[in-house]
């Protein structure tokens, strides 16, 4: 596979994306856990947003993206939902789908400021994606393009479970194709199991070794999300995270 060092601009100490390899695998856990993480090891102030969420609920006549309310909770920040979430829409759907069914077209000038706002306050900023890293935002323009534009270095988040190599290895090698540095991977035990199977056991190494990427950590399940559960595995994720960014290129 190409080299993970390949990038164009890429700033990281100022932002990271944190990818996909499908909606459901844990981005909005592995994002917050970094985010906290990062914090306590001074790294901080971090904050997390996400420029897109489908699947926005009505509520005192506003529509409220879950996703970053969590994280805004999380990490008991003061930026506004509005600036954390800027693009909400209410169906259920990919992006491209959902926009078309609310009569709208989404372009970078509808996240691009939230963005740049909260990279001028803050030591780093985590961007969630939504869904994988070839959904379409717009027929012509996919979640892989945004992070383009960005300029910053991402981290692959991917399930443990059977499956999970082909779906990583793609999303590797799709970014890679586009001159997107992936500094690291991390797996989620989507779930409250504690034993894993052979497949979750030996899955991420396998990856990592065809991917030439380190794997960062692995989330373990967890009976109850809590932001001090959410840290400790972050701290460790974070710990790896640092020593790729700061490592001599």
């Amino acid at each position: 596979m190409a080299d993970r060092s390949e990038s164009k601009g890429a700033r990281p100490g100022r932002g990271l994306f944190i990818a996909g390899t499908d909606t459901g695998v844990g981005k909005t856990v592995a994002a917050a856990s970094i985010a906290l993480g990062l914090e306590s090891l001074g790294r901080g102030p971090v904050c997390v947003m996400k420029p897109i969420e489908t699947g926005c609920r009505m509520r005192g006549g506003r529509l409220i993206a879950s996703d970053a309310e969590f994280h805004r909770k999380m990490l008991d920040s003061s930026e506004p939902g509005e600036l954390l979430c800027p693009v909400r829409l209410r169906p259920p759907v990919a992006p491209v789908t959902a926009a078309k069914m609310e009569k709208r077209r989404i372009g970078q000038e509808d996240w691009r400021p939230s963005f740049d706002a909260l990279v001028g306050r803050h030591a780093f900023v985590i961007v969630e994606g939504a869904g994988g890293v070839m959904v379409p935002v717009r027929e012509d323009y996919l979640i892989s393009d945004m992070i383009s534009e960005l300029e910053i270095p991402c981290v692959v988040v991917a399930r443990t479970s059977l499956g999970t190599i082909n779906h990583t290895l793609l999303t590797v090698e799709h970014l890679l194709t586009k001159g997107i540095p992936v500094l690291g991977l991390v797996f989620n035990r989507t779930g409250t199991a504690t034993k894993p199977g052979i497949a979750e056991r030996t899955g991420p190494g396998l990856v990592s070794r065809i991917a030439r990427i380190p794997v960062l950590g692995i989330i373990p399940g967890m009976p109850s999300i809590t932001r001090n559960a959410l840290r400790r595995t972050g701290k460790r994720i974070s710990e790896n995270l640092i020593s790729v960014l700061e490592a001599p290129r």
